[in-house]
């Protein structure tokens, strides 16, 4: 019996025991696995100071898988595609709708977290330069009557699909307050329609005044880190960047790509479900969070991430 006893608390004594576990390779190419409680160390720290060095500050960020831990000073919120042909209700889009949704979560949690983080916030944005037909096709085609063109008068009538795509000539919108003005050409830059909506477009205003100002940044294909030479890939590597935040539309097209190219370049990779939006059916958005959270990263959201900040900032308060 005594020995029995002794078994069950030896056991106890290794269930309680917090085992960490290297993967990958230091310096700069690791993690820290700590088993009790589980939680992943994204934040790199450099042999011996396992788990974080002298002065080190983190935050620590709830998933729907584990706990992760990541460094402010080596992560970006990257949002993407964030524009007014996305969200303007002036083009149609609901209010309510997913991409709406996911900027209020943004305006209320996000970009207020990564403020007070000193994070540093990357806007990338579409613009059609060099694109290629098999993803301009994507944004093209419409149905229009063929008594509206000249074309053989067999077909007179007939519904016709006709380009009018990337690049092309939106016309006049009317906005909320009914002003009126030329949206301009479809997802090139420096138009109305590829502008950020007015709120969002304050925060990034904002962001200029502050330590880590916000940047700017465009990608001309669905994925913003398709090529090692893409603006925001080469801006990261020079800010040291490591850990990428996910936001924006469409879930499952320029975010879910722009998110899969970082994985496969070695980023950390963490969608913030809450902060993304599609116009896609459901199972769309779920293939995207169901392969993230299981292979390419980590699903959390935004009340999480400011709750992950906030208990940051009161460790910061404590110490001082």
């Amino acid at each position: 019996m005594t020995k029995n006893k002794a078994v069950m608390q030896s056991d106890k004594e290794t269930e309680d025991c917090d085992q960490r576990t290297l993967i990958g390779q230091p310096p700069h190419n690791h993690w820290m696995h700590s088993s009790n409680p589980p939680n992943f160390d994204l934040t790199r720290p450099e042999p011996p100071h396992y788990p974080f060095p002298a002065g080190h500050e983190s935050i620590t960020l709830e998933t729907n898988t584990t706990p992760i831990t990541i460094s402010p000073a080596k992560t970006a919120l990257v949002i993407i595609d964030m524009q007014n042909f996305f969200l303007s209700p002036a083009l149609g889009r609901q209010a309510d709708g997913s991409g709406n949704k996911a900027k209020k979560q943004l305006l209320d949690y996000a970009l207020p977290a990564a403020a007070a983080a000193n994070m540093q916030v990357v806007w990338l944005n579409e613009d059609i330069d060099e694109m290629p037909a098999s993803i301009l096709r994507g944004f093209g085609f419409v149905r229009e009557s063929s008594k509206d063109i000249k074309t053989d008068p067999d077909k007179m009538g007939k519904p016709s699909q006709l380009y009018r795509g990337l690049g092309s000539d939106l016309g006049p919108v009317t906005l909320e307050d009914g002003a009126v003005i030329q949206a301009g050409r479809l997802l090139m830059r420096d138009y109305w329609n590829t502008d950020l909506p007015p709120d969002l477009k304050r925060s990034f205003e904002h962001g200029h005044d502050i330590d880590q100002p916000h940047v700017w940044t465009h990608k001309n294909r669905m994925s913003g880190l398709w090529h090692s030479s893409a603006p925001c890939a080469k801006f990261l590597r020079q800010k040291g960047i490591r850990t990428l935040l996910f936001a924006g539309v469409n879930t499952d097209q320029c975010v879910g790509g722009t998110l899969q190219d970082a994985y496969s370049q070695g980023y950390d990779c963490i969608m913030l479900s809450d902060a993304c939006g599609t116009t896609s059916p459901e199972y769309a958005k779920q293939c995207i969070e169901y392969n993230t959270e299981r292979s390419w990263g980590f699903v959390s959201n935004c009340q999480s991430f400011r709750h992950g900040v906030d208990t940051m900032l009161k460790h910061r308060e404590a110490k001082n």
